[in-house]
């Protein structure tokens, strides 16, 4: 009897999980899709806001298919965790094998959108990112200062790739800015925080963020030193 009636909230609470697993409150940073377009001034033409409005798609659905396989990589870790132990696969919300298929069928997806745009650059863009977002989950996150410089290719393949979805020439200067400001916001955002600023990932080792700490602060004193 009380198996029946567990079963329908055990199947509520799952879709739920599901849910929580995308991580939707992240998909805020891909707004920088709109970036590039919104500088070309394109966005209030259809076609600039349909193609920017595809790419801003793709790029959510390969970021949350990088947080599940995040998710997956360290569930044990997260099981462990005082509060990571509450996420979704850990707490057996969701069950590992419907994780990994949502994954793969969100990777898949997210190059189906992109193809939509018509632009084969946004392919492009979106297949790197998902590339780096799962070498950032398997190993990059481990990797001081290499972690905040995928951190931070991160957001400025996302702005390359709003830009290749509307067909936008990115000049030099506008990477160079971007690409800088894309660092600090790695290093305030990779730390361990939760969601991390790739949309990527999290449960970076408290070990790996000292570490992390103290290569900055070496590559900080390098770039003082040679000035």
């Amino acid at each position: 009897m009380s198996a029946a009636i567990q079963a329908p909230v055990e199947a509520r609470t799952s879709a739920g999980g599901l849910v929580q697993l995308l991580r939707p409150r992240q998909w805020t940073k891909n707004v920088l899709v709109f970036a590039a377009p919104a500088a070309a001034g394109v966005l209030h033409t259809w076609d600039g806001a349909w193609r920017t409005l595809v790419a801003f798609a793709a790029f959510c659905a390969a970021a949350s298919a990088g947080y599940i396989v995040n998710d997956l990589v360290d569930l044990e870790a997260d099981r462990a965790h005082p509060t990571k132990r509450h996420r979704p696969i850990a707490a057996g919300v969701v069950a590992v094998g419907t994780a990994r298929l949502a994954a793969v069928v969100l990777f898949l997806a997210a190059l189906v959108v992109a193809s939509l745009a018509g632009q084969v650059g946004l392919v492009a863009a979106v297949a790197v990112y998902s590339v780096v977002v799962l070498l950032y989950s398997f190993e990059l996150k481990r990797i001081a200062v290499v972690d905040l410089v995928a951190v931070a290719a991160g957001f400025v393949i996302r702005a390359i790739g709003g830009a290749d979805a509307v067909g936008v020439f990115v000049s030099n200067w506008f990477l160079i800015v971007f690409s800088l400001g894309s660092l600090l916001v790695g290093e305030a955002t990779a730390g361990g925080r939760g969601e991390q600023g790739l949309d990527l990932a999290d449960g970076v080792p408290a070990d790996r963020q000292e570490l992390r700490g103290h290569a900055r602060d070496r590559l900080v004193e390098g770039v003082r030193r040679d000035h």
